[in-house]
């Protein structure tokens, strides 16, 4: 009720008489460096601004309709409610901030929603070029490449962002004069994005620089545009591009990539370090994500696996911390080590019926090979405290448990054999974990690069299975865990031996 009270005090606040007055709206360009400019002047942030949250791990998304921005992980945010589409973010020193949409379809003249049709009215009119006795135009810039308006509510304590894209209006609404406000919008602002873009996305060959294959086709080896919606083309003068190589789209600033149906093979880390990547377009019979393709890509949540996969590399998904779900196709038969690490507001995994490798359980909360014998990863936005292991797993994964931070407890059946390094890994709130068996390897980690003598290596490594907390390790006397618990310091509870 606190909530729905504090979203109707807000939208009284802005909601005004339209007295329309004449106003001419200024050119505007992007720069170089993805900034905007108005009148000329550059759009930027601040410099007394204490550096930049960093997507994914100070930030977390907040999605209206096409719409998508960043708010610092401290902040409060709730949906505004039935009816009303929009967000409502709270600061910790009270500051309010809204996000909202209204499609270009919708009747400010019928609709139910008076406030609705207030903010329509209001936001169609200022792209008309009018303004109204509380409202003062403050900026006009592109934002993703959108025509948008700053406007000040005059004598109302707000400001407004408004962003037109092709009659679908959006709006981000902050107080002012709030210290978390005053320091963070810039940032979101900067930050408030479409996850797809729905005008055209640059097709440009000069972007690309390729490579000659021996079959006469094409490797693109780097993306040298600045445009951060690109469509890959099929054919680069004249000659079809079938493979994107390793590296190709390497730390650059896209955010919505379309590959072309004739592109057969993905190198390694193709898009590693895109840390604005929001969306991308995979080709139809690509069999393979190979290591690393999306690693770092923080903000990466619309991506869609063809049934045509049948493998995911080593680290393919680290680091996305925005993905909330994903499906996994009906071909799918392998996922690599490291997946799904940092991947903080992973919610679920969604399993083709059919799919030849995997199964999920809990309702797609925790993600099994078929024949459910490892586990490869627990999703880690849950609210469950406590956890049983279901029977029949042997193999833990490493990292598998990473960042589930509403795990107390968890509990492993009589059938474990392995249990990965780091498996809870950042889980704060873990206080104890059963490992009921004498005999299982703890802490592997298969496969790291590891610096040895002869140089970096891919081999088997260990380390701890727990990183931080309190956490209390609970086995038989004598076996696995009270090993691994004097090994690496941890506190060691002793059990009776569970016995068939």
């Amino acid at each position: 009720m606190k909530k729905q009270l504090l979203f109707v005090f807000v939208v009284m606040l802005l909601c005004c008489s339209l007295m329309a007055q004449a106003l001419e709206i200024s050119p505007v360009e992007e720069t170089e460096n993805g900034l905007v400019t108005a009148d000329g002047d550059v759009y930027q942030v601040p410099k007394d601004i204490e550096g930049w949250l960093i997507p994914g791990m100070t930030c977390y998304p907040v999605r209206c309709g096409h719409f998508a921005v960043d708010l610092p992980m401290e902040w409060e945010c709730f949906d505004a409610g039935y009816a009303y589409p929009a967000i409502v973010a709270m600061t910790p020193d009270g500051g309010v901030l809204m996000v909202a949409e209204y499609p270009a379809e919708m009747d400010p003249e019928t609709t139910e929603d008076e406030y609705a049709a207030s903010f329509l009215t209001e936001g169609r009119a200022l792209f008309a070029g009018e303004t109204t006795e509380s409202s003062k135009l403050l900026d006009t810039f592109l934002l993703d490449g959108l025509p948008a308006l700053q406007v000040e509510m005059v004598g109302q304590g707000f400001e407004m962002v408004w962003v037109n894209d092709q009659g679908d209006l959006y709006f981000l609404m902050y107080q002012t004069g709030i210290n978390q406000l005053d320091a963070n919008v810039p940032l979101v602002m900067s930050s408030f994005h479409l996850p797809v873009q729905r005008t055209p996305p640059s097709a440009e060959e000069s972007f690309f620089e390729t490579q000659a294959l021996p079959d006469g086709t094409l490797a693109i080896t780097a993306y040298t545009g600045s445009a951060t919606h690109v469509q890959v083309p099929k054919t680069i003068g004249g000659q079809a591009v079938t493979q994107l190589a390793s590296y190709a789209f390497y730390e650059t600033s896209v955010r919505q990539v379309l590959l072309p149906d004739s592109i057969t093979s993905i190198g390694e880390f193709a898009f590693s370090g895109c840390s604005r990547l929001v969306s991308i377009r995979l080709p139809a019979q690509l069999e393979e994500l190979p290591n690393g393709m999306f690693e770092s890509c923080f903000e990466l949540y619309d991506v869609q696996l063809p049934d045509s996969i049948t493998r995911i590399g080593e680290s393919c998904f680290y680091g996305c911390s925005y993905l909330e779900s994903i499906r996994l196709p009906r071909n799918l038969e392998q996922i690599g080590n490291y997946n799904f690490i940092i991947c903080q507001w992973l919610e679920r995994f969604e399993v083709d019926e059919d799919c030849v490798g995997f199964i999920t359980q809990d309702d797609g909360t925790v993600l099994l090979s078929k024949d459910g014998k490892r586990l490869v990863c627990y999703a880690p936005w849950q609210e469950r405290s406590q956890y049983q292991v279901p029977d029949g797993v042997e193999v833990v994964d490493a990292m598998a448990f990473n960042d589930a931070n509403a795990l107390e407890t968890v509990m492993f059946p009589q059938s474990i054999r392995q249990i990965g390094g780091g498996a809870f890994a950042r889980c704060v709130r873990l206080q104890r974990v059963e490992i009921p068996v004498m005999e299982a390897e703890l802490g592997i980690m298969p496969g790291m690069m590891v610096q040895t003598e002869t140089g970096v290596e891919k081999v088997d490594a260990y380390t701890s299975i727990i990183t931080g907390g309190q956490t209390v390790l609970v086995g038989p006397e004598g076996g696995a865990a009270q090993q691994h618990a004097q090994k690496y310091d941890i506190s060691f509870e002793a059990m009776e031996p569970i016995t068939d």
